[in-house]
């Protein structure tokens, strides 16, 4: 004589499925309706993820435009060489921000 639970275990999903209509017949249609809930969530998730994105590389695009209009002013007032400590340091920064960013999260899973 098997166990219960190993014989309940050992069923394919739609198997499992038919058993619980036995009792419920509105069980299939409650699992395809979590199922395709669940999809929409998850597509939701990743449009989320794919707007953060461009709303971060916009900004950061911004930055970037900023510190050029601001090292072209510091040049027309005559001091390049702050216009080009403006321009790198703040470019490089706002680089490494995005470089690093793109690692944070990506642990094992």
């Amino acid at each position: 004589m098997t166990d219960p639970e190993q014989e309940w275990q050992s069923l394919k999903v739609w198997d499992r499925v038919a058993e619980l209509e036995k009792g419920s017949p509105d069980t299939a249609d409650k699992l395809i309706a979590i199922l395709v809930a669940e999809r929409k969530h998850v597509h939701r998730l990743e449009w989320a993820h794919w707007a953060r994105q461009m709303v971060g590389v916009v900004l950061g695009f911004g930055c970037v435009i900023t510190m050029a209009l601001l090292a072209w002013h510091y040049a027309d007032l005559g001091s390049p060489l702050n216009g080009a400590l403006v321009m790198s340091a703040g470019t490089a920064s706002i680089v490494a921000i995005f470089v690093t960013g793109k690692y944070i999260g990506r642990g094992p899973k």
